[in-house]
């Protein structure tokens, strides 16, 4: 029983949170399609102290410019949660070229709806 308690429990987990996963895979790799497929067509932007609510295209082009900046070097989770409501949350650490970056994703669904660089 244990054991089929821990498999539904993973399941569900990396179903929730693959959208995120995905993505900081595709930060990494600064793989803007990739990126761009997961973003809802209206993002809250923030880059540093930069906050917008953009369009899906204008966030793809400040996002590849931001990761052609920095160069990543590597992205992992840190920690994530979920509302009530089935919103969903992840926050990553981003270590580049430039210094250590917080990620924080905000999801609707299955696509991002909010998007936050910060420094650490």
């Amino acid at each position: 029983m244990k054991k089929l308690l821990f498999a539904i429990f993973i399941s569900i987990n990396t179903l929730t949170f693959g959208q995120t996963e995905e993505f900081y895979k595709a930060v990494e790799k600064q793989d803007i399609k990739s990126i761009t497929d997961l973003l809802l067509d209206e993002v809250e932007l923030c880059i540093k102290d930069d906050q917008r609510i953009i369009s899906k295209a204008t966030a793809t082009k400040t996002i590849k410019e931001f990761l052609a900046q920095t160069n990543p070097k590597s992205v992992a989770s840190l920690h994530s949660g979920s509302s009530g409501a089935g919103s969903k949350y992840q926050v990553g650490k981003m270590i580049t070229g430039d210094g250590t970056y917080r990620i924080f994703v905000y999801l609707e669904g299955n696509k991002i709806q909010e998007l936050r660089f910060d420094t650490f």
